[in-house]
């Protein structure tokens, strides 16, 4: 039994941690999961295990579940797919605590061929670019055991205008 939207906005507007049996329907809903082998052919994700990623409140990345006077379930705006013939190992793929943005970054971070890779998604629009300072990745190249010999930020809502305020 699937369940209702109030019982997850309920749950996730709530400081109490909750099941994998809501982020398994949040991953069901997916326009992406259900578009994934269509629009990229050949591509792969790692699964997911993290909590939705959007929408949240700017200030406490906490959820934001209305849109104007309609109700709505979070969702995964970041995601990370992969094409490639080689071997992935040592793989980390999770959300990033970051706040001052209406969702949550991802990271994800690999061994392949004995060279270690790490990607973050970013949404610049009025984002504090600080946030994705070398101080700031550290934690996730711990977790990961090394920093990675390749970093890609993948950079959302960039305009012609937009001039990073950062240094990596």
């Amino acid at each position: 039994m699937k369940p209702l939207y109030t019982e997850i906005k309920s749950l996730l507007e709530s400081d109490y941690p909750f099941s994998n049996d809501v982020i398994e329907y949040c991953k069901y809903t997916d326009l992406l999961n259900s578009l994934k082998n269509i629009i990229f052919p050949d591509f792969f994700e790692h699964p997911i295990h993290f909590h939705p990623t959007y929408k949240r409140n700017k200030l406490t990345g906490k959820y934001k579940l209305m849109k104007k006077k309609y109700g709505r379930l979070p969702g995964y705006a970041d995601r990370i797919i992969i094409k490639t013939k080689y071997n992935i190992t040592n793989y980390i793929y999770d959300s990033i605590p970051f706040y001052g943005n209406d969702h949550l970054p991802v990271f994800w971070s690999a061994e392949i061929l004995n060279i270690s890779i790490a990607t973050i998604s970013w949404n610049v629009g009025k984002a504090n670019l600080s946030f994705i300072s070398p101080e700031n990745m550290r934690i996730y190249f711990e977790r990961f055991g090394k920093v990675p010999d390749i970093f890609i930020i993948g950079l959302q809502e960039c305009q012609i205008k937009t001039k990073p305020n950062f240094d990596i």
